[in-house]
């Protein structure tokens, strides 16, 4: 049996026994839906509630301590962090359109036919917006490849487990050998382009603080 991590944020206004209240209905919620079980995987499994008096930085800070410090069947853990709200305030337009919802998130491009039409961001330069179709196309081809490669291989095996009589190690390994290494071209081609959006991204869109608060975040290890 293993562990599931659990986490809750609460507004950092809460006083402690608000805290707990709010995690014995964690606990009364999980029983009933999925019962109390040594290995539900759910609230119900803590021992309790433990409160720690450092306020961290962040909530990836917070996290990280919680699931360094907490142990499976112990109790949950309680901590601050300082949680700034984000306001966008510059985004790229395409073909002087907003971006709208793209599918993977932020992005220097906009899919405006499928399923190969890209736009790349007005306010790009010249060689940025060719170096960003080209990395696209690139991306495609090398998905594509590795698809058919994919194909091929598993055409092979089913082939071989239909008839256990035909055995042909030369062609298995030379199918084998293709797909991983076209495996591994699109896997480049997919970080190379992800490298170049992220960087254009960084210029593209513009963020200012709004607003500073505390949260609590609440969790720990499961047993499930």
């Amino acid at each position: 049996m293993g562990a599931s991590g659990l986490l809750n944020t609460l507004p950092g206004g809460l006083n402690i026994d608000a805290v707990k209240r709010h995690f014995e209905g964690w606990r009364e919620e999980d029983g009933h839906e999925s019962g109390h079980g040594s290995y539900a995987g759910n609230w119900t499994t803590f021992s309790g509630l433990e409160f720690k008096s450092t306020v961290f930085k962040d909530y990836k800070a917070a996290e990280e301590y919680i699931y360094d410090y907490a142990e499976k069947w112990g109790p949950a853990v309680a901590v601050r962090f300082n949680h700034v709200k984000v306001e966008l305030v510059s985004t790229p337009t395409f073909n002087g359109e907003e971006p709208g919802y793209m599918g993977e998130g932020r992005a220097c491009y906009k899919l405006v036919h499928a399923p190969t039409t890209w736009v790349p961001a007005d306010q790009l330069t010249e060689p940025q917006k060719a170096r960003c179709l080209k990395l696209l196309a690139e991306r495609a081809l090398a998905l594509n490849a590795a698809r058919k490669s994919a194909d091929e291989f598993n055409d092979l095996i089913t082939k071989l487990q239909s008839d256990p009589e035909w055995w042909n190690a030369a062609a298995l390994k030379k199918v084998r050998t293709a797909y991983f290494k076209a495996k591994a071209k699109a896997e480049k081609a997919k970080a190379t382009l992800a490298e170049f959006n992220q960087k254009m991204c960084q210029k593209l869109y513009k963020e200012k603080a709004s607003e500073s608060t505390t949260q609590w975040l609440v969790g720990g290890w499961a047993a499930s």
